[in-house]
């Protein structure tokens, strides 16, 4: 299972193993790393891959699928080493609740830039009279962070 994620500019991928073994789930990080030069494209992904499978000295052919988000990336990789992709059913969740905010998106994004202004110093420390919470804003690959957003 990997997946990829960007913050300050830099794409990080983990990679990880999901294995039973003893009638238990195991879901050991295997590896994290940023993409060099911010290569996003599939063999910077498969080199990584590869690199962090040489690590515990296992192979691509000992891998029986991928877990990933169904996206052309990803495709690409499960394509070019031969190994099958489970799109993320997570994933298909977060489109299908984009696809039905879609007509609040302007709402929706008022009420964050205004989470955004609240979080300014100054901004907070006048909220923080009133309220302990903290302001959130929406993570737009995160449907959960939209309502955690409204719902404060």
């Amino acid at each position: 299972m990997f997946d990829g994620w960007t913050h300050a500019g830099i794409h990080y991928v983990a990679l990880y193993a999901v294995y039973e073994t003893a009638g238990k789930l195991r879901i050991p990080l295997l590896g994290m790393s940023p993409l060099e030069d911010g290569d996003q494209m599939a063999d910077a992904h498969i080199k990584l891959f590869k690199n962090i499978l040489d690590v515990y000295d296992k192979t691509s052919d000992m891998v029986g699928f991928l877990v990933g988000d169904n996206c052309a990336t990803n495709q690409s990789i499960a394509t070019k080493i031969g190994i099958p992709l489970v799109g993320c059913a997570s994933h298909r969740f977060n489109l299908a609740v984009n696809k039905f905010m879609e007509p609040y998106d302007d709402l929706l994004g008022e009420v964050n830039n205004l989470r955004v202004e609240l979080r300014h110093e100054n901004n907070r420390a006048e909220l923080k009279k009133y309220t302990d919470l903290v302001p959130i804003k929406r993570n737009v690959t995160r449907w959960s962070s939209t309502l955690t957003m409204v719902e404060r």
